[in-house]
């Protein structure tokens, strides 16, 4: 056999049984973009880059596993360090949630007031 021949058993140009097809690799600089927008889901933007060819996408595990290692090439997080119960964490969460006036029966929205006392790594023997 002659080189091309080797070659071509070895590395099938069409894709039969057996030959993978290469994935395509979503811009991760844009989906972490769009992921901090409200409502964004990663499952929403995985569903998005399945769509746009379902035959090379990942699936979705594999696409949040990739996306989650690309994340740690990112800037470094900053350490807080404090003492447990001394420090409380406070902000309101997401978007607003409907709920209707018992009396009016008008749709109102409402924040979600979400706080949290900051735990520490000391532990009290």
């Amino acid at each position: 056999m002659d080189e091309a021949s080797i070659e071509e058993l070895l590395f099938p140009r069409s894709e039969g049984k057996g030959t993978f097809k290469k994935k395509a690799i979503p811009c991760w600089a844009l989906v972490y973009e769009e992921a901090k927008k409200k409502g964004v889901t990663l499952r929403l933007l995985w569903e998005e880059y399945y769509q746009s060819d379902p035959a090379s996408a990942y699936s979705y595990s594999q696409f949040c596993n990739l996306y989650k290692e690309w994340k740690k090439k990112l800037s470094p997080v900053m350490v807080q360090e404090y003492k447990a119960g001394e420090i409380a964490f406070v902000d309101y969460a997401g978007v607003k949630v409907p709920y209707i006036d018992r009396l009016t029966g008008e749709v109102k929205e409402a924040s979600i007031f979400v706080a949290a006392l900051g735990a520490s790594k000391l532990y009290l023997c």
